[in-house]
């Protein structure tokens, strides 16, 4: 997970994850939003990008065609992302300053991709 950030050639790499996985085959994808940065000149694997929800939702598009199940989200609100950005964990918040999500402000991308061509692939059930 968030690794599409840190590859330069991230288009490449989805359209590798696209061949490689077999008909209905399924790609998670999860990216930063508001976040720090690597320190470039110290990291192996330094910071290139940042996305929205939108960027993601194209990318996956152009890397699985049109026709694919592509379903991309997002999760953030100010809160959460100043307490990131201080590195402090989501449990020193109050459980209100993380709901709802606030599109302004995305911390995390989420991305599902289902290759075409095969079954129609089931969505994971909630464990409540």
């Amino acid at each position: 997970t968030q690794v599409i950030s840190i590859t330069y050639e991230h288009r490449a790499v989805l359209a590798t994850a696209a061949r490689a996985l077999k008909p209905g085959g399924v790609l998670l994808l999860t990216v930063p939003g508001i976040s720090h940065q690597a320190e470039p000149d110290g990291e192996r694997y330094p910071d290139h990008w940042r996305f929205t929800w939108r960027a993601i939702d194209r990318l996956l598009h152009e890397a699985f065609g049109d026709s694919a199940e592509v379903d991309v989200s997002a999760a953030g609100t100010v809160p959460a992302c100043a307490a990131s950005l201080y590195g402090l964990p989501a449990e020193v918040l109050p459980r209100a300053a993380l709901d709802p999500h606030d599109p302004d402000y995305e911390m995390v991308i989420c991305g599902r991709a289902v290759k075409p061509g095969g079954p129609p692939a089931a969505m994971p059930r909630s464990r409540s």
